[in-house]
This record gives C-alpha cells, sequence and structure tokens, in this order.
C-alpha cells in the first residue's frame, strides 16, 4: 500500500500580541495520521487537542529562545477521528507570533521517530541545514521533514529527490519554512536536509518517519537518500 499527502490547513496570527491558543479548522479522513506543527516566539509549553484525538510529541522544542526568532515543535496522531474538526494548540506561557498547521496522510503505519535541531549560521550549501540523523529501523518508511528559518527572512528549499516543497505559515511569507516527504526503501540513518538562500541566520528543522502501512512496494529507489 502507498502512502499518499492528503492536505493540509494552516493559522498563524502576527499581530504580536501574546496568545494562549490558537487554532485551525481541518477535515481529515477517520484512521489517517496527522503530523501538527507549532511555532511561537517564547519559551512556552504547548499543548495539541481537537477531535478527541492522542497527539504525541514528536520533535522539539528548538528555535531561538532569545525572543528574537520562532521556536517550533512537531507533533502527531494517528487513527484519527473524521469530520470538520477544529484543531487547538494552547501555550503556557502565552506567546506573540504563534502559528499552528495540520498536515494529513493516508497509508501510514507504526511511527518510527522523530529528530530535531538547532542550527546558527550553517552556511548555504546543498543540505546545510539539517534536521541531524534518525535511525529509520524499518523499511519501506515514509521520512518527513520540516524545514525552518527562525529569522523568517531566509529562502529555503528541500534538497533533490523530495516529493514536494510545501510553503507552510505563509502568513509570514513564502519559502522560509517548508515540509516535505519522500520514500525511504533501506534500513539505516536518515537526514532531513534543506539548503537556505543566507548563511547567516537560525535554522530550526525537524524529521519524523512512519512505517508504510502493509510494508508497501519493496525495493524501490530512493533520490536524494542520505546515508550516514
Amino acid at each position: 500500500m502507498a502512502y499518499a499527502y492528503v492536505g493540509g490547513n494552516e493559522n498563524m496570527n502576527l499581530s504580536g500580541v501574546s496568545q494562549a491558543s490558537i487554532s485551525t479548522t481541518y477535515t481529515p479522513t477517520a484512521g489517517n495520521t496527522l503530523i501538527i506543527l507549532v511555532t511561537y516566539d517564547v519559551t512556552s509549553t504547548p499543548t495539541i487537542s481537537g477531535g478527541g484525538n492522542t497527539y504525541n510529541a514528536g520533535a522539539g522544542p528548538y528555535g531561538d529562545a532569545t525572543g528574537t526568532g520562532q521556536i517550533n515543535q512537531v507533533f502527531y496522531a494517528q487513527s484519527v477521528a473524521g469530520g470538520s474538526t477544529s484543531f487547538l494548540a494552547s501555550f503556557s506561557p502565552s506567546s506573540p507570533y504563534v502559528g499552528i498547521r495540520v498536515e494529513e496522510y493516508s497509508g501510514l503505519g507504526t511511527y518510527i521517530g522523530a529528530v530535531g535541531q538547532f542550527q546558527t549560521s550553517p552556511g548555504t550549501g546543498a543540505g546545510a541545514v539539517t534536521s541531524g540523523n534518525l535511525n529509520v529501523s524499518s523499511a519501506p518508511a515514509m521520512f518527513y521533514g520540516w524545514g525552518s528559518n527562525t529569522d523568517g527572512n531566509s529562502t529555503l528549499s528541500a534538497t533533490a529527490g523530495w516529493a514536494a516543497n510545501r510553503d507552510v505559515f505563509t502568513a509570514n511569507g513564502t519559502n522560509w519554512s517548508i515540509t516535505a516527504d519522500e520514500l525511504v526503501s533501506v534500513t539505516g540513518n536518515q537526514a532531513a536536509t534543506f539548503t537556505s538562500t543566507n548563511a547567516f541566520q537560525h535554522y530550526a528543522t525537524f524529521a519524523i518517519a512512519f512505517q508504510i502501512a502493509g510494508g508497501g512496494p519493496p525495493g524501490i529507489p530512493l533520490l536524494g537518500q542520505i546515508l550516514m
């Protein structure tokens, strides 16, 4: 069985006024997997609710805790309830510049793991912005990456082989924060890697992996695969 990106929705507040929560509405298909991206501006503890689903922390928080840039975190939920749902990210304490994005996938099985890191001035080389290695212990798997320039003023692109470059949190402009995914056909260390146009910036990068439900088609070659 193949996996597929189904769709998503987001909301981001740029008013600069601290908020205790922010929500977005989306209608997932029952049984699918959701990846939830959260961004905020000050050290806080976000939680996710909505639809009676169980939301698990994937990786993070990573970002600029000085208040001059964004802090990001990844959550996920599996076998979700279907139907129109208001997804709520709550922050304690409150934070300005908050955002939530929901992305839906079909065809995913067991959660494998997640990893992430914060980088300062990684350079503009291909793949210099990286999540660090995640051991993909089961294949085939869906490998998902989120790269973000936490200063909000540098353009990012995913390295070759990814299925998509999706702009996320576009209320703050385009290409500063993007997501992508790819099929991993072999086990071992993998990293989500992105290329930036500005060497002297701050970046938070994440990777999360899930088995393909039912095992998926074996032996499909992975373009741009990074083995460390």
